[in-house]
């Protein structure tokens, strides 16, 4: 099974703080039945660096194939800080040796007026295939499910985080989430995993859900 979204580097984000953590992460990976997965650091905050990101996944990924899980790399591309950095180098951030970015709004927020605008340039002007984590977090969907279409209707590939199915009736992730299963608009579920017990979780929904 592959997981398509993830934070197992350590240091770089909110996710696994240690290599310990990192390791912790991997064998609950396995036991969720994953064997390949895709790290997906957050470029959000002025602290991102690269350079550490890109050292940090190479020594995980000999580690990993080690260990009989194959690891790609790809970032959670925060939009605010895609627009300060410029849709130029979006592409840098794609998953490696293809054109898909994961793109990312502010969890609880609205989605941001001109999304559709900016999407259209980067399918159309850089030939990008984007995919949007956890729309099920966002206000905007909260209010009026049809935000999830537009997003659809826009050419968006779907995630939905498997900790969101697991909400209680009143959270508002949880049910836009659940919809968006029943009515076939996740094309990933997804870990979303920063430690290591959101694996078992994982496990949970991808056998009550599958994988799409």
């Amino acid at each position: 099974m592959r997981d398509q979204h993830c934070h197992i580097l350590w240091g770089v984000d909110d996710g696994a703080a240690t290599w310990d953590d990192t390791l912790a992460m991997l064998a609950a990976a396995k036991e969720a039945g994953v064997d390949r997965m895709v790290c997906t650091p957050h470029l959000r905050w002025d602290d991102f660096d690269e350079g550490v990101v890109r050292s940090r996944f190479a020594q995980f990924k000999e580690h990993s194939a080690d260990a009989g899980v194959t690891a790609e790399l790809g970032f959670e591309v925060y939009y605010k800080t895609l627009l300060k950095r410029g849709l130029d180098c979006a592409p840098r951030y794609c998953l490696d040796g293809t054109n898909q970015l994961l793109l990312e709004f502010n969890s609880g927020g609205e989605i941001p007026f001109g999304w559709e605008q900016t999407v259209d340039k980067l399918r159309n002007v850089y030939g990008l295939d984007v995919t949007i984590a956890h729309p099920e977090r966002y206000s905007t969907a909260w209010k009026d499910f049809d935000a999830v279409y537009q997003l659809k209707d826009a050419g968006c590939s779907l995630q939905v985080s498997a900790m969101d199915l697991e909400g209680g009736f009143l959270s508002k992730p949880t049910k836009v989430a659940k919809r968006m299963m029943k009515e076939g608009l996740c094309d990933a579920l997804v870990s979303d995993a920063h430690r290591a017990e959101h694996y078992a979780r994982f496990a949970k929904m991808t056998s009550r859900f599958g994988t799409p």
